[in-house]
């Protein structure tokens, strides 16, 4: 039987950027992916600067630069000037293999991929029903399905759902699309790659049934004449029931751990930002990092608000459709800044649980 000082489940960006920063130190470290190979999935594939500025991947990881972004409402069309900072679409495998190529020379850390954890106990994993591998540290860096998550009988009660199609149909822009009869206070998306477009749309379940949702999307495909009869829909949850990062001896990162925002459903630098701080926990470091503080912060008033716009009955009573598709542009923008998003939410009534 193996022992390893850390075994982290999942190599995603959350997983491979914790053991990035566990690379060289005296721990010796165990990444397992179930699947057979690191980096594809089923991913809109955008980065924002922000996320650039943070990880820093070589600049051919960035195929497409977008200095433009639109936001689409029944009503308007509204163009924002990126040019101060850029969105990216990248090809999810391509960073996945960067990652990947930044720890897999490292003499203290080894991967392993088609390695399901089929069963987790106190300071054990077996991992495709037969290999038992003993750690003094668990990282569940297994996405919103977390296999680690419910070991810790931890169920999401934040649950996002999105359906997308990669086509081959090429778009000029990068565009958001509010319409609340079909997707609620959800959005769809256009993000246009290189050879394909990925063309999808999400919306809290709470609000919108999935099987509706797809009803919904098929309704906005159609009025966009996008033509859907040579892919395959691929779908995924986003898990947004933040808890906390550790318990006791396991760490949950990422969108195990339910980091992605409500309000936008990003979830690429939550994931960066809790594996590092795993890591750092690991490494010695037992105090909360000011970085990852202010993300808390940051998350919490996005999910505060969107809370508000859920929860909130006079809503839809007591505005006209025109502001609340104001409303929703303004509060799902991912580039709005925090204190724009209490303005909003104190001028139109809907932030009183934030204001409290």
């Amino acid at each position: 039987m193996k022992k390893y000082d850390v075994v982290i489940v999942g190599a995603g960006p959350g997983g491979l950027h914790c053991a990035c920063h566990l690379k060289d130190s005296d721990k010796s470290v165990l990444v397992l992916e179930q699947n057979q190979k690191i980096g594809p999935k089923i991913c809109a594939a955008g980065l924002t600067n922000f996320d650039v500025e943070y990880l820093k991947p070589p600049k051919e990881i960035l195929r497409k630069k977008f200095v433009k972004f639109v936001i689409n409402t029944p009503r308007d069309r509204t163009e924002l000037d990126l040019k101060k900072s850029p969105i990216f679409t990248v090809e999810r495998e391509e960073l996945g293999q960067w990652q990947l190529s930044r720890i897999k020379n490292s003499g203290n850390i080894k991967i392993r991929t088609s390695s399901r954890v089929s069963k987790i106990g106190k300071d054990f994993v077996i991992v495709n029903n037969k290999d038992k591998i003993k750690f003094n540290y668990l990282v569940g860096a297994d996405g919103s399905n977390s296999f680690v998550r419910k070991h810790l009988g931890l169920k999401a009660r934040g649950i996002g759902m999105t359906f997308v199609y990669n086509v081959k149909k090429k778009f000029k822009y990068l565009e958001a699309f509010f319409d609340p009869k079909l997707f609620s206070t959800g959005y769809a998306w256009i993000f246009p790659h290189e050879t394909y477009s990925s063309v999808g749309c999400g919306c809290n379940i709470h609000l919108i049934h999935p099987d509706r949702l797809s009803k919904n999307f098929s309704q906005f495909l159609k009025n966009k004449k996008i033509d859907i009869s040579k892919t395959k829909r691929l779908g995924w949850p986003i898990n947004t029931d933040y808890r906390k990062l550790r318990f006791k001896n396991i760490f949950l990162i990422g969108d195990a751990a339910g980091l992605a925002s409500k309000l936008t459903g990003e979830g690429i630098y939550a994931a960066l930002i809790s594996g590092e701080e795993a890591a750092r926990y690991i490494l010695g470091n037992k105090e909360e990092s000011s970085a990852f503080k202010g993300f808390l912060e940051h998350k919490k008033i996005q999910d505060e608000v969107s809370d508000s716009l859920t929860e909130s009955s006079k809503f839809s009573e007591v505005l006209e459709e025109a502001e609340l598709e104001l409303i929703v542009l303004l509060l799902k923008s991912r580039f709005i800044d925090r204190l724009i998003i209490k303005d909003v939410s104190k001028r139109f009534g809907i932030g009183e649980k934030h204001e409290k």
